[in-house]
């Protein structure tokens, strides 16, 4: 009998040690997957954004008082839905101007602006409430 329960304990403990490294390959390859895309992802220097303002103000004014924030399309199916990025593909860029409330799509090979629009910025407005739901006098 005890040597049963020795077998079943063994037994037991190899498939908790089994089962726990599958478990960490299986999140380490994730990681690994996730380190990879964001190698891939570039980033724009502060002299990239200049010379690409610098372009598309040679083909409309920009405001000069802020430098945008830059983006680069990557997912064009799933912009589909939003008008402003109806005719966006992976490559263009989105400058946003968030002082002045522009956003710009700009397709950076064929030199041209795909879309304009005013860029609102979200605010957040906090509310207070009570756990109740009644208001306190």
């Amino acid at each position: 009998m005890k040597k049963l329960l020795f077998y079943i304990f063994i037994l037991t403990i190899s498939l908790l040690a089994i089962s726990g490294s599958i478990g960490t390959l299986y999140y380490y390859l994730r990681f690994s997957a996730a380190q990879k895309q964001l190698k891939q992802i570039s980033v724009e220097t502060e002299d990239d954004v200049r010379n690409l303002v610098a372009r598309v103000g040679r083909l409309m004014q920009l405001p000069s008082q802020e430098l945008p924030t830059v983006m680069t399309v990557t997912d064009s199916d799933r912009l589909k839905n939003v008008n402003f990025f109806a005719n966006a593909r992976i490559g263009h860029k989105l400058l946003i101007y968030p002082e002045a409330h522009k956003a710009i799509l700009f397709d950076p090979i064929q030199n041209v602006i795909i879309e304009v629009a005013p860029y609102n910025v979200p605010t957040v407005t906090p509310e207070i409430a009570t756990a109740s739901g009644e208001s306190t006098d």
